[in-house]
């Protein structure tokens, strides 16, 4: 079910959001494997959105 997930790529954006503001980001990762991840999760957020109909514009 496309909200789910993007319920759940969002609460990973937000965890991912707040270790970096807290400072403990680079902790778990590199600056770049963090940004990485957060493309890669952007990504899948548009991928997802464009299957709920009120998004998909194509």
């Amino acid at each position: 079910d496309a909200a789910n997930t993007i319920y759940h790529l969002y609460d990973r954006l937000c965890v991912i959001n707040d270790r970096e503001r807290e400072g403990y980001a680079n902790v778990y990762s590199s600056p770049s494997d963090l940004l990485r991840t957060k493309r890669e999760i952007y990504d899948q957020l548009a991928d997802e959105l464009h299957k709920v109909p009120q998004y998909n514009r194509e």
